[in-house]
């Protein structure tokens, strides 16, 4: 059961950073009008926190698209920080109780 629940998790979360990604290419190619490589570019900056810095400069709207990209990011990484925590949680308290010697 342990497993299935993990599975599932860690393949949502993984679904869910592909949206991101698919999200934020199209969006910078249908705002800015970036090409492809440019757009996974930004997306990639945006959502690791890396901060080189655009490419040019982003219009009204592709400051707005970054800012709702970046606040995705930072929560799709603390559901992940989260995910981790219970699954080690659930491994802990899996493990049998073991009674300590007796003297």
């Amino acid at each position: 059961m342990e497993n299935f629940i993990r599975n599932q998790r860690v393949r949502r979360a993984i679904f869910m950073l592909l949206i991101i990604i698919v999200a934020g290419i199209t969006g910078y190619m249908f705002i800015e009008g970036d090409g492809f490589l440019n757009a996974l570019y930004m997306t990639i900056i945006t959502i690791s926190t890396v901060g080189f810095g655009e490419i040019h400069k982003l219009s009204i709207a592709g400051k707005i698209f970054t800012i709702i990209m970046t606040l995705s990011s930072r929560i799709l990484n603390s559901n992940s920080v989260l995910l981790k925590g219970m699954l080690l949680m659930m491994k802990y308290l899996s493990r049998p109780i073991s009674n300590p010697p007796m003297h």
